[in-house]
Order: structure tokens, then C-alpha cells, then sequence
């Protein structure tokens, strides 16, 4: 189960990807075609709902011509500091 958190990093690398998408005028659909995952992977990438792996992620930076760090730079998990027992 996701943390509320982990949903907002989730949701914002999936903001980025059809931005880059975008910019690149690729379709989900070619995309898709273009990594060999199933159009509706990449949809639910794209909103947030899927955990992406990382060499998915790597798959989908090369076809969209960019590096994957561009889809998860700044982001951090805010931890909560471990505590003594």
C-alpha cells in the first residue's frame, strides 16, 4: 500500500513523461508500441497509479529521447527520522 506521499511522487513522475511525450509528439499508444508494454501500462504510468520499474522507465526515457534522471529529478520521500528504543 502506497503512502500518500509516495502517490504524489507517483502522480508527478507521471505528469513528466506525457509532457516529454508531448514535446516529442509521440502518442501513448506509439509509445507503448515503442517500449513493448501494453498502452494501458503506460496510461496509468501517466496518472499516477502504477509503481514504474526502473528499467521501464529507462525503456520509456530512450524512445522519448531523454534521460530518465529528467523524469524523477528533485523529487524526494520525506522520511520520518527512525527512533530510538
Amino acid at each position: 500500500m502506497t503512502t500518500p506521499a509516495e502517490r504524489k511522487l507517483l502522480r508527478e513522475v507521471g505528469r513528466r513523461i506525457p509532457a516529454r511525450r508531448l514535446e516529442v509528439a509521440i502518442s501513448a499508444e506509439k509509445l507503448a508500441h515503442m517500449v513493448n508494454l501494453h498502452p494501458t501500462y503506460i496510461t496509468s504510468v501517466e496518472r499516477g497509479e502504477l509503481n514504474l520499474g526502473l528499467l521501464n522507465l529507462v525503456r520509456i526515457a530512450a524512445a522519448l529521447k531523454t534521460n530518465p534522471s529528467d523524469f524523477i529529478d528533485g523529487m524526494k520521500l520525506g522520511r520520518k527520522p527512525a527512533e530510538n528504543g
